[in-house]
């Protein structure tokens, strides 16, 4: 199953916003750039909404206080976790607009570009950094839908990470009670996979900490802050940095964009998951 993270007419806004560039007299010269801003503007869209929704999740967590958590409370905050987890996230529409983007012929555009003096210049960079930091984001999960077994290659990798970040050392109890009250984490296409690993301990801790156990508390904090800070693969930045460097490169693109194509109407829809 494929989820959008993007608000659900902004596909419509941009497939209407390139119409628009084409029915413009020079628009057929300017069609494959602006295809370009589209799939460009979509990713960011669909990385805004990933990251606004382990906002939603983890920040409350994070300021967790037993007495403002009413069981019903507690009860839709695993929820969510849960379906966060095992049922919302599958990237495929992020995966197609990065494929798309990355065969976009930007020729004409680097034609009519002034030669450039640094990588910020360079349209070709901008869009395969971009595509790269979106394979960086769904590379976390393995090539299938499948649930992911211990002799997997992608498994054993997140059983490194996991001896590496030696979270275990302070969650080996919460884990262990997670899993035999809530069942063991499932790993599969969907988020980062520590996210999913830690799932059980997550939800046993939503479940259980009070003012009597003030050091669950301390530990669902901390792990929820480290859960949204830190990703599986040791050599890749905080989704919140992915978005940040997004936002720059779609920016800069657009700006050489319009530097090549004056008349070319600005894409507004790529500024922001207003819904």
């Amino acid at each position: 199953m494929s989820i959008s993270f993007a608000p659900a007419a902004l596909a419509t806004d941009a497939a209407n916003w390139v119409d628009k560039v084409v029915v413009r007299r020079r628009g057929r010269r300017m069609a494959k750039a602006a295809n370009a801003i589209k799939y460009a503007g979509l990713i960011v869209s669909e990385l805004r909404g990933l990251r606004d929704i382990e906002k939603d999740l983890f920040v409350p967590l994070q300021k967790f206080n037993p007495v403002d958590w009413s069981a019903v409370r507690r009860g839709d905050e695993i929820q969510k976790l849960i379906t966060f987890s095992a049922v919302l996230p599958a990237f495929g529409y992020m995966a197609q607009y990065a494929s798309s983007l990355e065969g976009t012929d930007l020729t004409e555009l680097v034609r009519a570009l002034p030669a450039w003096e640094s990588e910020e210049e360079d349209p070709v960079i901008l869009r395969d950094r971009l595509v790269e930091l979106t394979w960086d984001v769904t590379s976390h999960v393995g090539d299938s839908a499948g649930t992911l077994s211990d002799d997997d290659e992608v498994y054993q990798n997140l059983q490194d990470r996991i001896t590496e970040l030696d979270w275990n050392s302070e969650l080996a109890e919460y884990m262990r009670l997670g899993e035999e009250e809530e069942g063991a984490a499932t790993i599969q296409a969907g988020p980062d996979m520590l996210i999913q690993y830690y799932i059980p301990a997550l939800v046993w801790l939503v479940r259980n900490a009070d003012v009597d156990h003030m050091e669950r508390v301390r530990a669902l904090r901390k792990l929820s802050r480290d859960l949204s800070r830190t990703r599986t693969r040791s050599d890749s930045v905080s989704l919140e940095s992915v978005v940040g460097e997004a936002e720059r490169i779609l920016g800069q693109f657009i700006g050489l964009v319009e530097k090549a194509y004056p008349d070319i109407p600005s894409p507004t829809w790529t500024l922001s998951n207003a819904p």
